[in-house]
């Protein structure tokens, strides 16, 4: 099963609630609703895309609030850009210039920064079914 590899294990049990979350995905509430969703689960264990486990309540809280941070400083930046009429160019220099000091080091931030400007970008234009 994915993720069992993490454990050294054959597999790992999901919590009831995982179709849930599931469903939820594309709702476009994942800074937030999303995350509370995950957060109040109270998760002793959280294996991201990237990097390290997260083990214990307290780096698992920790884990979920830095994507909130992640996420939300994100989505400020692209929105402010965006409403104020602004490209998808300065969009992103303003993303970057935002995040990469607290997230700069996060495996292959500079890599995957444009497609989530982008993709945020088209979020903002109304656009459901990303364009990248």
């Amino acid at each position: 099963m994915l993720g069992a590899s993490a454990f050294e294990d054959e597999s790992i049990i999901a919590h009831e609630k995982t179709k849930f979350l599931i469903d939820e995905c594309g709702k476009q509430d994942w800074a937030s609703g999303t995350l509370d969703a995950i957060k109040a689960l109270e998760a002793e264990v959280l294996i991201g895309g990237r990097g390290a486990v997260a083990r214990g309540r307290e780096q698992v809280d920790a884990a979920i609030e830095q994507t909130r941070g992640f996420l939300k400083g994100m989505i400020d930046k692209v929105g402010e850009v965006h409403r104020r009429g602004g490209t998808l160019k300065e969009a992103f220099e303003a993303t970057h210039e935002h995040l990469a000091p607290q997230f700069g080091q996060w495996p292959i931030f500079e890599h995957c920064l444009p497609f989530d400007v982008q993709r945020l970008w088209d979020e903002f234009d109304g656009i459901d079914w990303p364009r990248i």
